[in-house]
């Protein structure tokens, strides 16, 4: 089928599902979800929708107490909300955190793996209900929180809300590039340039540029090559009357 969706069951068994239709995709999968999620999110579920369920989470604000919630996954957006009543808990914008790691956490000597997520806001700490539906959870925050695609929309982004490849660029140049002569004239090599590409594209939070390791060349071409392949025009056609009336002043 090319449309499917999967359901987990706290027995870890997983059912797969499929039609040829994403109307009646999107219908399946909300009235399913509605059944047992609270009414308060009904609303939500009424729109598309990547990933519903349960998991446990605890915050640095509350560190000793897991509280187990429902999380609804929306393209880059993850929503989670308490159990008693569906009140909101919070949204995190997965492509604006700060890190996103999978770390083993020892609680009265039981080792416990989880997703620590962290922004500018908080610290949350997720753990699943069954170990197939956490699986599935932690590959799909993942994916979310990587840069995809060549808009704006789709770039992780520093606390700043800025492009993390061009704060992490724009930082290096100007720590050890204002004494080279021609710094964005000069090519540097393809290679190592595709390299570094691609390791942006990845996973830009974790690429961490270092005098000796990445050369000043590379590292402009990286910048030039990720303004002229975006999608969005530097200038946004949205501003375009303000950009004209500021030219003419």
């Amino acid at each position: 089928f090319r449309y499917t969706f999967e359901i987990f069951l706290s027995s870890e068994k997983l059912f797969q599902f499929g039609t040829d239709n994403p109307e009646m995709l999107q219908m399946w999968t909300s009235s399913i979800a509605k059944s047992f999620s609270d009414a308060s999110l009904h609303n939500l579920l009424n729109r598309q929708f990547d990933r519903i369920g349960k998991m446990y989470y605890k915050s640095m604000q509350n560190p000793e107490q897991w509280k187990q919630g429902q999380f609804i996954l929306k393209k880059s957006n993850l929503l989670f909300f308490c159990e008693d009543g569906g009140l909101v808990e919070g949204s995190v914008h997965l492509k604006r955190l700060q890190e996103l790691t999978l770390t083993i956490m020892n609680e009265n000597g039981e080792k416990k793996e989880v997703l620590r997520l962290v922004d500018k806001e908080r610290t949350l700490y997720l753990h699943g209900v069954t170990r197939l539906d956490y699986s599935v959870w932690c590959r799909d925050i993942q994916s979310a929180a990587e840069s995809r695609g060549n808009a704006l929309c789709d770039q992780q982004l520093s606390r700043n809300d800025i492009p993390i490849i061009v704060d992490s660029c724009i930082a290096f140049i100007t720590q050890y590039g204002l004494r080279h002569e021609g710094i964005y004239r000069k090519n540097g090599a393809k290679s190592r340039i595709k390299l570094l590409m691609d390791e942006f594209r990845k996973d830009a939070r974790n690429v961490k540029l270092r005098a000796g390791e990445h050369f000043i060349e590379d590292v402009t071409d990286v910048l030039k090559r990720f303004f002229r392949e975006i999608d969005d025009p530097v200038f946004m056609m949205e501003l375009h009357l303000q950009w004209k009336e500021t030219a003419g002043k």
